[in-house]
Parts: structure tokens; C-alpha cells; sequence
């Protein structure tokens, strides 16, 4: 008896566990996103830039991999409305490691992601705004 017991109150525990992760989904709407990025680099000066994104709750990094890449994500997490993550990309001249957290509001993000390779430090300021659906 005590080890139905056991078992049932670990089934429930469960239970409620993978509720609660479902119920806790990201906010974000999923399509084209206009992202502008504002590069903080020492001794650049760089005006900011803006480019175009397909987002969805399964891919809420805002990072384009080109197909001849050597980029890895290495780590990905969710926390709330927040997507923290890691890239590694491999280059002749080394290792560059991109960290980043990202924090969605719906239709609107911001983020922050900073960039270490053989070249030095920098750190991006990222906004985005949802503009559409993804073709």
C-alpha cells in the first residue's frame, strides 16, 4: 500500500510539474521580426543596424546561422519571457563566443548579447519588433 502510495503522489508530482512548464510558455508572437542592433565596440563607432528575423517559440534566438557556418548553440534556456543562450562559432582565427539574453514582451523584445573572440570584446544591444508572418 505505501508504495502505491508512493508512486501515485510521484505521478501527481509529475504531473503537475509538466503542467506548469507548459503553462509557463514564452511570450512571443512568432513571425518576421525587424531587429535593430546597436554594436558597442572599443575604439568603433557603428551606426545601428536593422535586419529581418522569422522567430517562433521553438527558435526565439534572434541569430541568422548561414548555411557555410562553424557556429554551434551551445546553450538554451528559458526563463519566463527571457531566452538565454550560447554560440560558439569556430574561425581560422580562433574561437568567438556569443552570449545572450533576450526577453520578449509580445510583440516587442530587447536584448543584450556579448561577443569574446581573438579580436576582442563587444556587447550588442538588440530591439525587435514583430512585423509580420514569416513567408
Amino acid at each position: 500500500m505505501l508504495k502505491k502510495l508512493t508512486f501515485l503522489t510521484f505521478l501527481l508530482i509529475n504531473c503537475f510539474l509538466n503542467f506548469s512548464l507548459l503553462a509557463s510558455e514564452i511570450n512571443i508572437k512568432e513571425g518576421l521580426w525587424k531587429i535593430t542592433t546597436q554594436i558597442d565596440a572599443p575604439g568603433m563607432k557603428i551606426p545601428p543596424m536593422s535586419s529581418i528575423y522569422c522567430l517562433t517559440k521553438k527558435n526565439a534566438v534572434p541569430y541568422k546561422r548561414e548555411s557555410n557556418s562553424h557556429c554551434n548553440l551551445k546553450h538554451y534556456e528559458v526563463v519566463g519571457n527571457t531566452v538565454i543562450w550560447k554560440i560558439e562559432c569556430k574561425e581560422n582565427s580562433g574561437i568567438t563566443v556569443s552570449t545572450g539574453k533576450t526577453t520578449y514582451y509580445g510583440d516587442t523584445f530587447e536584448g543584450i548579447v556579448k561577443v569574446k573572440s581573438s579580436h576582442g570584446e563587444m556587447t550588442i544591444h538588440q530591439k525587435g519588433k514583430w512585423i509580420g508572418k514569416c513567408k
